[in-house]
């Protein structure tokens, strides 16, 4: 077993444990090698004195992504459309108090603004290849209707679009975009 430091590659670490006299190839990284802000033993016990905002934490990559915040000791902030415990498959990956889940509506920029609050880091991965839908109430009968919630403008253009305006106005320096669009002018299909 090899633990390993961040910037390092496999034969480097073993270069360097052989070199430092280490016993079966075990490296670990001393104190001097950590980050300025990052205080532990280590991993997801440590803090790593980063608070990153996640948009879209909830769909494929977003939970990946906040697996590997919660393993560095990253404090995240989630932003979320629904109650809390829909994003409760998150709660595991974190460290008690490592995670943060606000409530926020993508036509809201004040909510959003919360979402991001004092973020090292933004990193949207909000993105839909369908437009999402919900039941409304009509006069007449059958009295329910489906109308669209959010379009395909709305999705990958405008909730985007206004995280990014946001960043700009809070000074978040580190924005990363995720789009989930193939997007090209002369695409065949609605949504790229």
């Amino acid at each position: 077993m090899m633990l390993l430091p961040s910037f390092a590659s496999n034969r480097s670490a073993i270069t360097i444990a052989k070199r430092l006299g280490c016993q079966r190839g075990i490296y670990i990284p001393r104190v001097t090698e950590r980050k300025v802000n990052e205080r532990g033993p280590g991993g997801r016990s440590s803090e790593s004195g980063q608070i990153v905002a996640v948009f879209g934490a909830g769909g494929f990559l977003g939970r990946y992504v906040c697996y590997n915040n919660g393993s560095n000791g990253v404090k995240t902030y989630v932003g979320n459309r629904a109650d809390e415990f829909e994003m409760r498959h998150l709660n595991p990956m974190f460290d008690l108090g490592r995670l943060r889940k606000v409530f926020y509506s993508p036509r809201d920029r004040d909510s959003m603004a919360e979402v991001i609050a004092d973020a090292d880091v933004v990193v949207n991965l909000v993105g839909k290849h369908y437009e999402t839908r919900c039941l409304s109430n009509t006069s007449k009968f059958p009295y329910l209707e489906i109308k669209t919630n959010f379009t395909f403008e709305d999705c990958n253009v405008s909730i985007p679009r206004t995280i990014a305006e946001l960043c700009t106005e809070m000074q978040v320096d580190n924005l990363i975009h995720v789009s989930s669009l193939a997007a090209k002018e002369d695409a065949l299909s609605e949504w790229s």
